[in-house]
């Protein structure tokens, strides 16, 4: 039981950085504000 929610778990995690990616493949100014709020 306890390892079956755990598997769920990480498959929901999986599927969010996926969306995550996608998204940012849509934002070529992503990059541009990741490294702008890095230097700041």
């Amino acid at each position: 039981m306890l390892l079956r929610s755990t598997v769920k778990l990480v498959q929901v995690k999986e599927r969010l950085a996926k969306q995550l990616i996608e998204q940012t493949k849509l934002l070529p100014e992503f990059d541009l504000y990741q490294s702008v709020r890095r230097s700041a």
